[in-house]
C-alpha cells in the first residue's frame, strides 16, 4: 500500500492512493462535514398535505410535456418510416383537416372538450416509466456508496481498503476449462457473402447403372463443410425451387430428373412451360405438356388426381403406404411431376390460379402413395406461387433471389429474419442455394455441375448423355412409354415445318390460328390439335393480329 504525507498551512493528512481516502493528521482540526462526506441538500416541499398541494402542478405540467413529446416522436417516426410515405402524409392531412372542421362546428364546447382529453392523453402518456430494482444489488450499491477501484496487485477491493470491514472476501476466481461454456459463433450471416460448398460436378455424370429410386437419395449439392446434401423422394409430398433467372435453377432441377430418369421403372410428368428445358426427357416421359396451354395442363392435373384416387382406393384400410417393397403389387410407381416455370400458367388468370391450389391440394394428400410434385418458378410470389402450394411442397430449394420477400417465398415466412436469406447470393456464385428439408434449419450449398452446352458450343452434354442411358435401361426393361395420341417425331416436325412455310409464303412473323389454317388448307380445330400434339404451345394473343394465333418462333423453337 502506497501513502504520501501533504501538508497545508497548519495541518496535514494522509493520503492512501490504494482506497482513495483522507486521514487527517493529530494537527489538523477539520469541520464536520468533511469528516462525513455528506453534501448540502436543497430545501425539500413540505410534507404532508402541502407538499403534494405545490408538487401536483409540477408533475402535471411535467406529464403533458413528455406526453406531447412522445407523441410528437411517434408520429414523426410514423411519417418518416420507409414506404406509404405519401399515404401517411395525405392521412395525416385529412386527420388534420377534419378535426379543424369538427372543431369549428362545435366550438366552443369541442375545443374545450378536445383540449381536456389532449392534456388528459398527454398527462397518461407522459407518466415516468417505473423501473424495478434488481434484487441481487451489490453491496457497495446498496449502501449508498461509490465501489472503490481494483487494486492493481491482484489483491480484492475489501482487502485493500483501509476503512472497510476487516471480513475476509476473496477474488472471484476465473472460471476453469471444465466449467466454461464455449460461445460459438453464429452460422447464420447476418449480412455479406453467404459461405457455399466448393463446385462439385454431379455424381450421376458417367453412371451407367440403374438407380432405385425408393431407397437412393438425389444429392442436391456440397454444403460449406465439404458434406453431401441429399433427400430420399418418395415419402416426401414435394419441392419448390425458386431462383431468378441465371440463378442456376434449372441445372439444379436436372439433378432430380436426371436421378429420377435412371430408376426405369420411374415415370416422369413433365410441364416444360418455356418448351426448351425439359426437350431432353421427350422420348422417356410418360406424359409431357411442351408450352403453357391451361387446357392441356388441366387435362393433366386431372389425370394425375384420378391416379392418386386410384391409389388411395388400392390400399383403404390396410395401414401401408406405397414403398420400394409394395409398389408392384399396387401397380403404383414412382411418378416425379415437375412443373417448369409455373408462373407461365399461375398468372393467365383464375383458371392458373384453381390449377395450382389443385396441385397444393394433391401435394397434402400424395406423400404416402409414392407421388412427388416439383414446382419451379424464376417469379417466387404470392401472386404466382399460393401461399397454400408453398407450404405443401415441405422440400425448398431457394436460388438466388431478388429481395428478401422473394426468399421467404421460397425458403418459408420468418427465414429472412433469422438471417437465412437467398438475395445474398452474388451473381459469382454459381449454383449456390439454401436447401431446406421438412425439419431443421435451411443448409447453404453449391448444387452439382451438369453441363448443357448451347448449339454452337461443343464439349460434352452431361444431361443427354445420362438421358442416353436412362433410355437403354428402360428398353431393356421394357417400360419406355408409349406415346398415346401422339404422332412419331418425323410426323410432328412436318406440321411444324409446313406452318413455318406458310408464314415465310405470306411474308410475315406471326399468324393467326384461322389465317394460318387457311393457308395451309387444314381445318382450325384440327392445325391446333395436330400443332398441339407435336408440342407447339397453344394459340395465344398476337401484337397487331387480331384474333389467337402463334409467333414463328413458337414454330422454330419445335424445331430446334
Amino acid at each position: 500500500m502506497t501513502a504520501e504525507l501533504h501538508t497545508a498551512g497548519s495541518g496535514a493528512e494522509v493520503i492512501d492512493f490504494a482506497s482513495r481516502r483522507r486521514t487527517p493528521t493529530v494537527e489538523e482540526v477539520p469541520e464536520p462535514e468533511l469528516i462525513t462526506g455528506r453534501r448540502r441538500k436543497l430545501p425539500t416541499l413540505p410534507a404532508g398535505v402541502g407538499g403534494v398541494v405545490l408538487a401536483a402542478p409540477k408533475n402535471c405540467v411535467c406529464r403533458i410535456g413528455r406526453g406531447t413529446k412522445k407523441g410528437g416522436d411517434t408520429w414523426g417516426h410514423w411519417v418518416r418510416e420507409k414506404g406509404h410515405r405519401v399515404e401517411r402524409a395525405k392521412k395525416t392531412l385529412w386527420w388534420a383537416a377534419g378535426t379543424l372542421v369538427v372543431l369549428a362546428w362545435t366550438a366552443p364546447f369541442g375545443i374545450i372538450a378536445a383540449a381536456v382529453v389532449g392534456l388528459t392523453a398527454a398527462v397518461v402518456a407522459g407518466a415516468p416509466a417505473k423501473t424495478k430494482k434488481s434484487a441481487a444489488a451489490s453491496p457497495v450499491e446498496a449502501g449508498g456508496g461509490v465501489a472503490p477501484p481494483a487494486p492493481v496487485d491482484g489483491t480484492s477491493t475489501v482487502e485493500a481498503g483501509a476503512s472497510m470491514p476487516t471480513e475476509s472476501v476473496e477474488a472471484p476466481t476465473p472460471p476453469t476449462d471444465a466449467t466454461t461454456v464455449p460461445v460459438q459463433a453464429p452460422s447464420v450471416p447476418r449480412g455479406g457473402r453467404v459461405p457455399v460448398g466448393p463446385p462439385s460436378t454431379s455424381p450421376l455424370v458417367g453412371r451407367t447403372t440403374a438407380v432405385d429410386v425408393w431407397t437412393e437419395p438425389v444429392r442436391w449439392g456440397i454444403d460449406a463443410y465439404g458434406a453431401p446434401v441429399e433427400t430420399v423422394l418418395p415419402g416426401n409430398p414435394g419441392l419448390l425451387t425458386g431462383g431468378v433467372s441465371g440463378s442456376g435453377k434449372s441445372v439444379a432441377s436436372h439433378q432430380m430428373l436426371c436421378h429420377v430418369a435412371l430408376d426405369p421403372h420411374a415415370q416422369l410428368w413433365l410441364v416444360d412451360g418455356k418448351m426448351l428445358e425439359l426437350v431432353h426427357y421427350e422420348d422417356i416421359a410418360h406424359r409431357r405438356l411442351g408450352g403453357p396451354d391451361l387446357d392441356a395442363f388441366g387435362e393433366m392435373v386431372d389425370d394425375l388426381d384420378a391416379e392418386i384416387q386410384r391409389r388411395t382406393r388400392a390400399i383403404a384400410g390396410k395401414t401401408v403406404k406405397i414403398t420400394g417393397r409394395n409398389w408392384q403389387q399396387y401397380d403404383a410407381p414412382f411418378i416425379l411431376l415437375h412443373v417448369d416455370e409455373i408462373q407461365l400458367f399461375t398468372l393467365q388468370g383464375k383458371e392458373g390460379k384453381e390449377l395450382a391450389q389443385r396441385l397444393a391440394l394433391l401435394a397434402s394428400v400424395c406423400r404416402a402413395l409414392g407421388v412427388f410434385i416439383s414446382v419451379a418458378t424464376q417469379r417466387p410470389e404470392d401472386s404466382v406461387v399460393p401461399p397454400l402450394l408453398c407450404n405443401n411442397l415441405v422440400l425448398k430449394l431457394g436460388m438466388r433471389t431478388e429481395d428478401a420477400a422473394q426468399s421467404n417465398t421460397v425458403l418459408g415466412n420468418g427465414m429472412a429474419g433469422r438471417g437465412y436469406r437467398s438475395d445474398r447470393f452474388t451473381g459469382d456464385q454459381k449454383g449456390a442455394a439454401y436447401f431446406r428439408g421438412e425439419v431443421g434449419d435451411p443448409t447453404a450449398l453449391t448444387t452439382g455441375f451438369l453441363r448443357i452446352p448451347d448449339e454452337d458450343e461443343g464439349g460434352p452434354d452431361h444431361v443427354r448423355d445420362i438421358v442416353a442411358h436412362a433410355t437403354e435401361l428402360r428398353r431393356e426393361a421394357e417400360t419406355l412409354p408409349v406415346a398415346d395420341n401422339r404422332p412419331p417425331r418425323a410426323d410432328r416436325l412436318e406440321v411444324a415445318s409446313d406452318a413455318l412455310d406458310a408464314m415465310e409464303e405470306a411474308g410475315v412473323d406471326r399468324m393467326s390460328r384461322v389465317d394460318l389454317a387457311a393457308a395451309m388448307g387444314w381445318d382450325e380445330e384440327e392445325l391446333r390439335s395436330a400443332l398441339t400434339r407435336a408440342g407447339v404451345c397453344s394459340p395465344h394473343p398476337l401484337a397487331g393480329v387480331s384474333g389467337r394465333g402463334w409467333y414463328r418462333k413458337d414454330l422454330a423453337a419445335l424445331m430446334r
